[in-house]
Formats: structure tokens, sequence, C-alpha cells
């Protein structure tokens, strides 16, 4: 028994160690290209895109909309709060939830919205909530241009 369990282990080994080798060799005969370092294509490749400056163009304009949306919504939100006559640290809460013909960017028609505006160059501005009590409570998030 002890043979065949050295044998098989000397096996085991000799197998490994032919694999080692193999891979070393496998890995000495890769050839090195003269392709530009940074991932750019090689200078005589066709490009895959036809017109690449107006692809560029397309996707950081598709960019400059994702980012601004946040900041376009809560703009928004600034001038409906002025069209109904508030003004900064006026608090607007909606009567009924948001319906389709809300003006909103991400409405949820299921949650009653708060919203005030402040301006922090005026000064700090401190948000004074009540204590939650068995039929009321305040539950929500403050949030800047970015969100």
């Amino acid at each position: 028994m002890p043979v065949f369990r050295s044998r098989r282990l000397i096996n085991a080994i000799a197998g490994l160690c032919m694999g080692l080798i193999g891979s070393v060799s496998l890995a000495a005969t890769v050839t090195v290209t003269d392709e530009p370092i940074g991932g750019k294509p090689p200078r005589d490749v066709k490009p895959s895109i036809p017109d690449y400056a107006a692809q560029l163009k397309y996707q950081r304009a598709f960019e400059l909309a994702t980012w601004a949306m946040p900041a376009v919504g809560i703009y928004g939100f600034r001038r409906a709060t002025e069209a109904v006559g508030g003004s900064d640290n006026t608090i607007l809460a909606w009567s009924k939830d948001a319906g389709p013909n809300a003006e909103l960017l991400t409405a949820n028609n299921t949650t009653p919205y708060i919203l005030a505006m402040s301006d922090l160059r005026k000064g700090p501005v401190v948000l004074e909530v009540p204590a939650a009590t068995d039929k009321t409570l305040l539950y929500g998030q403050i949030v800047d241009m970015w969100q």
C-alpha cells in the first residue's frame, strides 16, 4: 500500500512539473507587437465608428444632460415656489399625491411631497422637525442640486 501511494504522489508531482514547464514554454513564445501604448488602435486599422468626433460630441451631450438633470429639477422647484408666492425658507406641502399631470422629474404617485428652498449665502438655516407621534411622522431627506 505505501508503494502505491508514493507512486501516485510521484506521478502527481511529475504531471505538475510538466504542466508548469509547458506553460513557461508557451509564455516564452508570445510575440511582441508594435501596437501603440494606451489602448489606441494601430494606425492602419479601420475605425469601428464612422465619425468618431460626432460620436464623442453625442456622448458628452448625453452626459451633460444626465448630470444636469438634478440641478434643472431643483431650479424648476425654485421657480414653482416663487410662482406661488414662496421664497427662501417657505415650506410647501402638496395637498394630494402627484398625479400624471405633475411636472416632476421622478415623482412617486404615493408619496406626499414637502418642499422648501434655502439660500445658505444669507447664513445658516436651522430646520426644526417636531417629534413623531402615533398619528404623524415626517420622513425625508435634505438634498442639494446634485442629490
